[in-house]
């Protein structure tokens, strides 16, 4: 304590006094002084007073020595603070970035698959409305088909059959074989020929057919076709 009290440096293993060691050792000076003032008086005042300056001064160092130690340690741990709120923040701000990151994936996943099952179901009722209208045109032409083979038929059923042709002489009544499967009992005549016809009875097929009913039975009982 002494060379650090006289300004000396300390040796290896030795350790810088701590205030309360200052106080203590003036605490034992002062002991001390008083008890050297008594053997001999008015000899030991500048020992006093320069003992006492030289331990106020180590004080005062020491206490500034603590003081700045506790600034430093005051400032690392606001440093230490700071930058842990730092690390905070930053860590809060990327979790954010993150949350907004997947909110805006997740919201763009679904706008994707809003716009594919619109497709989808945009792409499946056009292809309903063709089908329908397929049907519809198939419907129409079948439709249009049918009044046509309809129309046909009718006009097919206008016209007057085809019949065989037979001679007089086979369709001449009594004695003609033909069987009513074979010709048409009401039109006997219809199944000759027309030269043959105009010669049996006079006159083509289509002015004998002109004839009131009366005058066509008339004449088919002349020549036997009745």
């Amino acid at each position: 304590y002494q060379r650090r009290v006289h300004g000396g440096t300390l040796k290896e293993g030795e350790r810088a006094p701590t205030k309360e060691d200052i106080d203590y050792v003036k605490d034992l000076s002062l002991n001390a002084i008083e008890q050297l003032r008594k053997w001999a008086p008015g000899h030991l005042d500048f020992l006093e007073a320069d003992w006492m300056e030289r331990l106020e001064r180590l004080r005062r160092e020491e206490e500034e020595k603590e003081r700045k130690a506790e600034e430093e340690a005051e400032k690392a741990k606001a440093e230490e603070e700071g930058k842990k709120r730092a690390e905070l923040d930053a860590a809060e701000a990327k979790k954010r970035a993150e949350e907004e990151a997947a909110k805006a994936d997740a919201e763009k996943k679904k706008r994707e698959k809003e716009a594919e099952e619109k497709a989808k179901k945009d792409a499946a009722e056009k292809e309903a409305r063709e089908l329908e209208e397929k049907r519809r045109a198939m419907e129409e032409a079948k439709r249009k088909a049918e009044e046509a083979e309809k129309k046909k038929e009718e006009e097919e059923s206008k016209k007057p059959k085809a019949l065989k042709v037979f001679t007089y002489a086979e369709l001449k009544l009594p004695g003609s074989k033909l069987s009513r499967d074979e010709i048409d009992y009401t039109r006997r005549e219809m199944h000759l020929s027309d030269e043959e016809f105009k010669k049996v009875l006079g006159v083509d097929k289509a002015a004998f057919m002109a004839y009131p009913p009366w005058k066509i039975e008339s004449e088919r009982k002349k020549v036997g076709l009745f």
